[in-house]
């Protein structure tokens, strides 16, 4: 499965062309693998939650009514708030 990932963002002017930028960011990522030993086949799932402050610098290079250019730059803070795991047992007869 696709990682999902969906963010909310403001910004705030610190001049004309430069921006201040930050929001909230909530991100789901799935992991799944198979291990075998034997006649023992296992299948792990794993699903993590994480919610992310970005924080961002954004310089406007160019700003038409219908084309704009700009420099952006930042990172984002993130925490798993959720993790689910389960497991699956398989023996091969």
């Amino acid at each position: 499965r696709r990682p999902l990932r969906a963010s909310l963002r403001v910004a705030y002017p610190l001049t004309d062309a430069l921006w201040l930028e930050s929001g909230l960011s909530y991100s789901m990522l799935f992991s799944t693998f198979t291990t075998s030993s034997g006649v023992t086949v296992t299948e792990d799932a794993q699903t993590l939650r994480y919610l992310g402050i970005p924080l961002n610098l954004r310089a406007d290079l160019l700003d038409r009514r219908t084309l704009d250019f700009y420099v952006l730059g930042g990172g984002m803070a993130e925490k798993i708030f959720l993790s689910s795991n389960s497991s699956l047992l398989f023996i091969l007869i």
